[in-house]
């Protein structure tokens, strides 16, 4: 008994050429599967990690530790390394003076080999002792760029749910900044400190006399001292008072005269096309120069904040001083209470 098999017809290869396009498409959908729905079907991804960042990198100017040199911002750690290795420069210094002490035991012909042994452990000891100096000069500063940055991943390492290493920090999350970048910022807070106490210096020394209608100096707890010192700060309010007023008279005659709420639709629209009178023309906007840094979530825009230190950068770069007058003064007439 056979079996009969219909030829092949145009539905038949219809269907196949649906089934080669299905297939196509279930190439090209198979393809563009994202990593969720590939883990949801069961395949495996493998991340290897990069073994440098397996590894802290955390910085120091004058330990020899290596990658076991705790976080900047782990301080009685540092403390401890700082001892450590200055006792293994003090151990040197006496393997040295054992190796000099112990020359009368050595053969004639070699006194020179005991010399040479000696300055070995000598000058380790140097060196290790002048890099515990350095460290702990570097601890002993008030501001410490090191330490700021490991204290500010530490904390946002906390918010992000990976606990750092008690001893390493958040090593995982950034890469501390080099010696040059280090020493810039130090340097930078070290002469706006310098700056802050001379001008501090020199406040003080204005406060504390007054000059007097003879030209003779007045202690300040004289009371003719204090009564010039108010009508100073009384003129210069008046003054200040009588320039912003007459600007904003200024402003409202003539630049702002046809600033209202009912035109404000038709005075965005003109800045927007540039045609607004309204626009300096001499403006540039800044340029933010990111790197290789993103701003994407929360935590990109934290890292590049701190990375960057704007207002730090506007605090170096600006050059006025903001002094908070005081709104007013009681004016006392010496002579009448007298």
């Amino acid at each position: 008994m056979g079996a009969y098999i219909p030829p092949p017809n145009d539905r038949d290869d219809s269907n196949k050429d649906k089934d080669k396009d299905s297939n196509k498409n279930n190439k090209s959908e198979v393809t563009k599967v994202t990593p969720s729905s590939a883990s949801s079907a069961g395949s495996t991804t493998i991340t290897i990690p990069n073994p440098a960042n397996l590894i802290p990198h955390n910085p120091s100017i004058g330990l020899f530790f290596g990658p076991f040199t705790p976080a900047s911002d782990n301080l009685p750690a540092l403390y401890g390394m700082v001892g450590l290795q200055f006792l293994i420069g003090v151990g040197c210094f006496r393997h040295a003076r054992s190796i000099i002490r112990n020359r009368n035991l050595i053969p004639q012909g070699r006194p020179r080999s005991s010399i040479f042994k000696a300055l070995i452990p000598i000058l380790g000891g140097i060196v290790t002792v002048f890099g515990s100096g350095l460290e702990l000069a570097r601890l002993a500063l008030p501001y410490d760029p090191w330490y700021e940055e490991a204290k500010y991943y530490r904390k946002l390492a906390t918010k992000l749910g990976d606990p750092p290493n008690p001893w390493f920090g958040a090593y995982k999350l950034y890469r501390p900044m080099d010696l040059s970048s280090w020493i810039d910022r130090t340097g930078r807070w070290i002469k706006s400190a310098d700056e802050d106490e001379s001008s501090r210096s020199h406040n003080s020394f204005v406060f504390t006399s007054g000059i007097g209608p003879d030209g003779k100096v007045i202690q300040v707890n004289d009371p003719k001292a204090q009564q010039i010192q108010r009508q100073k700060y009384v003129s210069i309010y008046n003054e200040l008072h009588s320039l912003n007023e007459n600007r904003f008279k200024y402003l409202l005659e003539y630049d702002l005269k046809d600033v209202y709420d009912l035109n404000k639709a038709e005075r965005i629209d003109l800045i927007l096309e540039g045609k607004s009178p309204y626009v300096n023309p001499q403006y540039t906007k800044a340029s933010i120069q990111l790197g290789n840094f993103s701003i994407e979530s929360d935590e990109q825009f934290e890292r590049a904040w701190l990375n960057f230190e704007p207002w730090e950068e506007l605090k170096q770069e600006t050059e006025y001083d903001i002094r908070i007058i005081t709104h007013w003064f009681p004016i006392v007439d010496t002579e009448e209470e007298q």
